[in-house]
């Protein structure tokens, strides 16, 4: 079970715990990130912050989900997984409370029921390798 609050109600602790503890971890989940990013944020937490999803709000006549400037992807992030029936029924719950908006998801997420999407490309580099490894795959 999950619910949808207002991000003054989170455990902030709990949440970044949840976001740091995922395998799929980007920073725009923080909740410091998050909180100077968008002027509102609304959450889907689940039972235990076992999986969260941000929700980064705009009023512009209507509530709307947006995409916030230097936050390349969004969505739910879990400790473990997400089930497809617990993403069916948050989306069934976002389409109803936000009718307008976009979200670029996180590769944790293979198929989105119940919406049009579409699929672009993501370019990642991975920063753990040391920097002359890095450094030798890359010329001018």
């Amino acid at each position: 079970m999950f619910r949808l609050v207002n991000s003054c109600e989170i455990d902030i602790r709990a949440w970044d715990a949840c976001v740091l503890s995922s395998k799929y971890f980007r920073h725009y989940y923080l909740s410091y990130f998050l909180n100077n990013a968008c002027d509102q944020w609304d959450a889907l937490v689940a039972e235990d912050y076992k999986w969260v999803w941000p929700l980064p709000i705009k009023n512009v006549f209507i509530k709307k989900i947006y995409q916030p400037l230097l936050a390349q992807q969004l969505g739910p992030v879990a400790k473990g997984d997400i089930s497809e029936d617990e993403l069916f029924d948050a989306l069934r719950l976002l389409k109803k409370k936000y009718p307008v908006g976009s979200i670029k998801f996180n590769s944790s997420i293979k198929r989105v029921p119940l919406i049009d999407t579409t699929k672009g490309t993501n370019v990642e580099l991975d920063l753990k390798l040391p920097y002359e490894k890095i450094k030798k795959n890359y010329s001018r």
